[in-house]
């Protein structure tokens, strides 16, 4: 594998080395329909991607030049077409009236983070490792709030959610459609607040949060699952918002640091900007107890780590052979994954019964023919008899 990696990318790279995260722009792509990239918040192959919603916008639901934003969403699929995919359960913070736009004034963003500055005096900022999540808010003194929108998606369309509010925690489910329309995913949510919470429904799949107007700090730790409600509360831990930062920004530098490239600054920085966006998808599924949601929507557990999240159309022949040589360790989960869509039901688009967003996945027998290949595990009697 080391050996194919250095001709694929003669002159240019080897195995080992130490591609920094501090080298990735992750704004590159996303102004107009140059990518369909976003500057969320997000860590290696993970479902949670915490992401800015501005008017107007692109297939992200984000759009650089804009200066008006709609809120915060917890889950992006980039570079899908039809007009994005994901994008659930917005957030909004608000001074005064939630109705208020918010108008950006600063942003900044690296990989694992995300922050803006608003006019009207809201500082935000957030960090992504895993299934677990940061909003961090500073607010002006004076009347303030949250508004969350459940039924919040981009253009695949809002089919049903769940939600039950304690004291400082939401949880529930949220379910939509998939990429191009075809088919529906369901994954389940517990935002855990700082501030006890005082809420009502505003309308329709919406809750509106008054906080106390001497409160001018807040934040959210978000817990994502493809099982249960249970399993998001339970990956949130009581890390602050820094050290969860610093395991995002660690595990960026080390997916990194599996090519290094040396020569014209510029052009280094944009292979790591793009090496990054390698990294966003499939989506690492289970559990911590090898639980996961199979495509069928059955509960399953396996030893393997478990993927979904699949765009086998076109990256059959880019990204995914791409991480057979660089993420090893990583990519018997992904060969597994999709050797078993054959025996949960596999289609060549999405299905109705999900655990993430996904496209679709008729290369899926190239894909796997590649990694028998190279010397992964694929289970061929199980597919045949399927």
């Amino acid at each position: 594998m080391k050996h194919l990696l250095c001709t694929l990318l003669l002159a240019a790279c080897c195995y080992t080395g130490f591609g920094q995260s501090n080298e990735v722009n992750v704004f590159l792509g996303t102004s107009a329909d140059h990518g369909q990239m976003s500057p969320a918040a997000c860590s290696p192959f993970s479902m949670l991607s915490i992401c800015p919603q501005t008017y107007p916008s692109i297939h992200t639901g984000y759009e650089y030049g804009a200066r008006e934003y709609k809120g915060f969403v917890h889950t992006l699929f980039e570079g899908v077409g039809c007009r994005g995919s994901g994008g659930n359960i917005l957030i909004k913070p608000f001074v005064g009236e939630p109705g208020k736009p918010l108008e950006r004034r600063t942003q900044h963003g690296s990989p694992g983070y995300y922050a803006v500055s608003f006019e009207n005096g809201i500082d935000a900022r957030f960090t992504v490792m895993g299934k677990e999540g940061r909003h961090d808010y500073h607010f002006p003194s004076g009347a303030k709030g949250l508004l969350i929108d459940f039924s919040y998606t981009l253009t695949n369309g809002f089919v049903d959610e769940q939600h039950q509010v304690s004291s400082n925690k939401i949880s529930g489910w949220v379910q939509a459609g998939t990429t191009c329309r075809a088919g529906m995913y369901k994954w389940y949510y517990c935002f855990a607040f700082s501030e006890p919470i005082q809420s009502k429904d505003s309308s329709e799949h919406c809750v509106l949060i008054h906080l106390d107007p001497k409160v001018n700090h807040v934040s959210i730790k978000v817990g994502l699952s493809s099982v249960s409600a249970e399993d998001a509360a339970a990956s949130i831990s009581d890390l602050s918002f820094e050290a969860l930062q610093q395991k995002s920004t660690d595990a960026w530098n080390e997916a990194l640091n599996k090519i290094q490239v040396k020569g014209d600054p510029g052009r280094k920085a944009l292979f790591y900007s793009a090496l990054y966006r390698t990294m966003q998808s499939p989506y690492m599924i289970s559990e911590p107890d090898g639980r996961f949601r199979a495509t069928n929507g059955s509960l399953q557990q396996d030893s393997i780590q478990r993927y979904n999240g699949w765009s086998v159309w076109d990256n059959y022949h880019t990204q995914l052979p791409l991480l057979s040589i660089i993420s090893p360790e990583r990519y018997q989960g992904m060969v597994t994954s999709l050797a078993s869509l054959y025996l949960y039901g596999k289609k060549n688009m999405a299905g109705v019964t999900e655990p993430t967003n996904t496209v679709r996945t008729e290369h899926t027998a190239v894909v796997l023919l590649d990694a028998y290949k190279k010397g992964y595990k694929v289970d061929i009697a199980s597919i045949a008899d399927s």
